[in-house]
C-alpha cells in the first residue's frame, strides 16, 4: 500500500510538472500543498487535468484510510499475541518486524536454535557440521528478504543509538 501511495504522489507531482507546477516530494508535503497553494493555479490549468487531479486525490485519500485500517490491524495483534509482545522487547525489533517474522514463521520451536532461525532467513551462513567438523557454506538469501530488511535495519538503529555506558550487550560495542 506504502508503494501504491508513492505511485500515486509521483504521479501528482509529474501531471502537474507538464504543466510547470513543482509540487514538493512526500506525502504531508503534498497535502499542505493542496490545502495551500493548489486554489492559486487551479484556474491556470485545464479542465481536463483538475478532474484527473480530483480522481487521483480521491485515490490517494482511499489508499491512506487503509493504511490507516490495517496499521490498527496490525498493532491489535501485537497487542493481543504473545508472541509479538516478546519480539517487540528485542531491542531493533518493532511491530512490524514482530507481526512478519509471526507470520511467516508461525512455531519458532520448530528450530533447533537462534543460529537455524538466522541461516533460515539468509543472515549466517548455512551450517552442515557433524563428528566436531565444521562445514560452513554460503549465506543463501533464500528466505524472507523482508524480515531480513527489517531486522537489519533494526541492528542498525540499535547500534546507532547505542550509549557506551549502557550497551545492550558487550559484543555490540
Amino acid at each position: 500500500m506504502i508503494k501504491e501511495r508513492t505511485a500515486v504522489i509521483n504521479r501528482i507531482r509529474s501531471s502537474f510538472s507538464e504543466f510547470g507546477v513543482a509540487i514538493p516530494a512526500g506525502p504531508k508535503r503534498l497535502r499542505q500543498w493542496l490545502s495551500d497553494s493548489y486554489g492559486d493555479v487551479e484556474n491556470y490549468l485545464p479542465a481536463t487535468l483538475n478532474r484527473l487531479m480530483l480522481r487521483m486525490v480521491d485515490r490517494l485519500n482511499y489508499i491512506e484510510s487503509e493504511i490507516c485500517d490495517l496499521d490498527k490491524e496490525i498493532n491489535d495483534q501485537n497487542k493481543s499475541d504473545e508472541r509479538c509482545k516478546r519480539l517487540i522487547e528485542v531491542p531493533g525489533v518493532g511491530r512490524l518486524a514482530a507481526s512478519a517474522i509471526v507470520a511467516s514463521v508461525g512455531n519458532a520451536k520448530e528450530f533447533r536454535s537462534g543460529r537455524e532461525f538466522a541461516a533460515w532467513l539468509g543472515l549466517v551462513p548455512r551450517q552442515h557440521s557433524s563428528g566436531g567438523k565444521q562445514n560452513l557454506q554460503g549465506i543463501s538469501k533464500r528466505g524472507d528478504a523482508y524480515i531480513r530488511k527489517m531486522l537489519i535495519h533494526g541492528a542498525r538503529a540499535v547500534i546507532r543509538h547505542m550509549n557506551r555506558n549502557n550497551a545492550p550487550v558487550d559484543w555490540l560495542e
